[in-house]
């Protein structure tokens, strides 16, 4: 659900509140104040890594080796964007793929700022 927040598209969502089976977040219900105070936090994030990487920026490793984020703790998504990134490919063009936009940016800015990436000149 967070991903509507990273990404918005110029659309109308309406919460309904539910006490059905399936209205919870995992195993504990969520309130939608915590929700969207949440998403609010992250789409501001987000919006600071986008303007460190931009959508369309190309990477390139340096040689320093990249650092885990401390926040993120799925080591595959560290992979898959570590590689989606050394591959030239702008973010725009892959992140959604990976259904995580914002953990996605999160780790480039944190490796451009840490210099394990830098933007690829332009026409690299």
């Amino acid at each position: 659900m967070s991903q509507l927040f990273d990404l918005p598209a110029r659309l109308r969502y309406t919460f309904i509140a539910s006490a059905e089976p399936g209205a919870a977040h995992g195993d504990q219900p969520i309130e939608i104040a915590e929700l969207i105070a949440e998403a609010i936090q992250r789409h501001g994030a987000f919006a600071q890594a986008r303007v460190l990487v931009p959508d369309r920026a190309s990477l390139e490793p340096t040689g320093e080796r990249p650092q885990p984020h401390p926040d993120e703790i799925d080591p595959i998504l560290t992979r898959e964007v570590w590689l989606a990134a050394c591959s030239g490919a702008p973010p725009v063009e892959w992140q959604n793929a990976l259904a995580h936009s914002w953990r996605a940016r999160r780790l480039l800015a944190h490796w451009t700022e840490s210099g394990a990436l830098r933007l690829a000149p332009a026409g690299h």
